[in-house]
């Protein structure tokens, strides 16, 4: 048995059913709840079986007529395949999705979330989904948030009861808050609990929020660590100070902020990162609010609804309709095709946005547009059966396919020895949430509901009332400026453009126009530069 991942010491009660039962029994791996994977290979029938589960970090493997490679370390698998996938390159560049069977190499392939891997000898490698929902019976709204709150307290307490010291990134927000609050309540006392927050020291870079989050300070035994955010800006220390890249994302951009900010907890004895990441990924079935109106039925709450919307946004009821609700209406490919023709959103949710690709304007001829039949591809592949609602179903795929923590995990928390937990992406967390009936759902999570009324008599109650949501749009857009040798660098010897994925000159004409606030590409403008460097760092 080879463990790549096993958080919660999984892999002891496997052991002991293997020697229970003299044989594997694959239940004792599909009943597990937990950040897993496992090899598994029976020396008598010659069958090898790779188990990843649902919030496990990637696993990839690489076939060819002789050989099978597995390992958690794409970095391996150069010696192999170094050949570049444009397929994987294709799906970067133009949709959101991080957890696809490709990966950068040809041949080598990453084993997605909730799935199995089997191999006999004699016998074609096998794939097939080993987890799957099970559905809860209505119950109130009240019920499902208690038993939300008792959900989080377990995933709390299986991660702090034992740590002498541990940290947790504090935004100020109501995600992280809660989580702050509650470890807080539930670690021992003898235990060192330390807050680290990046807070605006500069008026020019955003409103400040230290005063928001030292209202938690105060209310708990967090130690307080704060980072001034005019040290930080994207691309710095990008140039050289890489130790671990193995793949493209966005986020390198800022890999000083999360190195500064892991070493700091390193320092202070903490091994373990707590996050509130994912909460509104989990939660933003709460956008749908007014299309999920519609297709309950209760049109008369559709309609007041649309009026305050309207009203708040002095804006005719026609529109807020049209934006809303019209386009719930429309099959998934007219709303596609709509999309993919004009090359931006048809509709919007009430405070998300659920955009599944988007291709830049600097794309290279190499790289087609994609289809929403290839996106639709994608989903089904880890798409529930169980889960019936649409926008249930969209948000669980969304969940799953666009998981920006395992690059984290992988690039920044594992190479400095400490584990990053994120509560909200916790499989007894989404499993809880997934299995509510979809129209009790509606009440459950609008407008984080779960949280407001579940942690009332944990987080303050200025918090719950009005948690900060401060962004960094302004510390992102001066690195433009700070880093503008390297970002020239970048683009005039542009590896992308020299393999004809991007357009250089149409690429250095949207940095122009962001760095001047005339478009909010950033986004996509920050994907493209962060394969740019992968590409360096790989020795492209």
């Amino acid at each position: 048995m080879v463990v790549f991942e096993d958080i919660h010491n999984i892999y002891t009660s496997v052991i002991q059913s293997i020697q229970t039962h003299l044989k594997f029994d694959k239940n004792a791996i599909i009943n597990q709840k937990g950040m897993f994977s496992f090899l598994l290979y029976n020396r008598e029938t010659k069958e090898l079986n790779l188990f990843r589960s649902l919030t496990a970090n990637p696993v990839f493997y690489y076939q060819d007529a002789e050989i099978l490679i597995i390992s958690n370390k794409l970095q391996s698998f150069k010696r192999f395949s170094n050949d570049l996938n444009e397929e994987y390159f294709r799906l970067y560049l133009n949709t959101e999705l991080t957890e696809t069977e490709h990966s950068p190499y040809k041949g080598v392939r990453r084993l997605l979330p909730g799935h199995q891997l089997s191999k006999k000898k004699g016998f074609a490698l096998k794939l097939n989904k080993f987890w799957s929902m099970s559905l809860m019976e209505s119950r109130s709204s009240e019920e499902y948030i208690e038993i939300f709150s008792e959900v989080m307290k377990e995933i709390l307490q299986d991660y702090v009861r034992d740590q002498k010291s541990f940290a947790c990134e504090l935004s100020g927000g109501l995600d992280s808050s809660s989580i702050c609050c509650l470890a807080d309540q539930l670690r021992n006392e003898k235990s060192s609990f330390y807050g680290y927050t990046y807070i605006f020291d500069r008026l020019s870079d955003g409103s400040s929020n230290k005063e928001t989050v030292d209202i938690i300070y105060q209310n708990t035994n967090l130690i307080p660590n704060y980072l001034n955010l005019s040290n930080y800006w994207s691309f710095k220390d990008t140039k050289k100070d890489i130790v671990y890249y193995d793949e493209p994302s966005q986020l390198i951009l800022n890999y000083a902020m999360f190195r500064d900010l892991h070493l700091a907890a390193k320092q202070n004895g903490s091994t373990i990162v707590l996050s509130g990441e994912g909460g509104d990924e989990l939660l933003c079935s709460s956008s749908h609010y007014l299309r999920d109106l519609l297709f309950q039925g209760d049109y008369k709450r559709l309609f007041y609804d649309l009026l305050r919307l309207a009203a708040k946004h002095k804006q005719p009821i026609w529109k807020t309709f049209g934006t809303h609700v019209f386009p719930s209406l429309l099959t998934n490919k007219l709303k596609y095709k709509f999309e993919s023709k004009f090359n931006n959103q048809t509709w919007q949710n009430t405070g998300f946005y659920l955009t599944w690709y988007n291709t830049p304007s600097w794309i290279g001829e190499k790289l087609k547009k994609i289809s929403y039949q290839e996106v639709e591809s994608e989903r089904k592949r880890i798409r529930d059966s169980r889960i019936r609602s649409n926008y249930l179903r969209e948000n669980f795929e969304r969940l799953l396919l666009i998981n920006p923590c395992t690059w984290i995990d992988t690039n920044i928390s594992k190479p400095l020895d400490m584990t990053r937990v994120y509560p909200f992406r916790d499989q007894r967390m989404i499993e809880f949430v997934f299995s509510i009936p979809s129209l009790d759902q509606l009440d459950f999570s609008h407008k984080k509901r779960c949280i407001r009324e579940g942690f009332k008599n944990v987080v303050p109650q200025e918090i719950l009332t009005n948690p900060d949501k401060s962004n960094f749009v302004e510390i992102f857009r001066k690195g433009f400026y700070k880093e503008a040798n390297f970002i020239n660098e970048l683009i005039q010897m542009s590896r992308a453009d020299a393999f004809g994925w991007i357009k250089k000159e149409k690429l250095q004409h949207a940095i122009d126009k962001f760095k001047y606030g005339f478009n909010d590409e950033f986004g996509l403008i920050s994907k493209t530069l962060g394969l740019e460097i992968w590409l360096r760092h790989q020795g492209y």
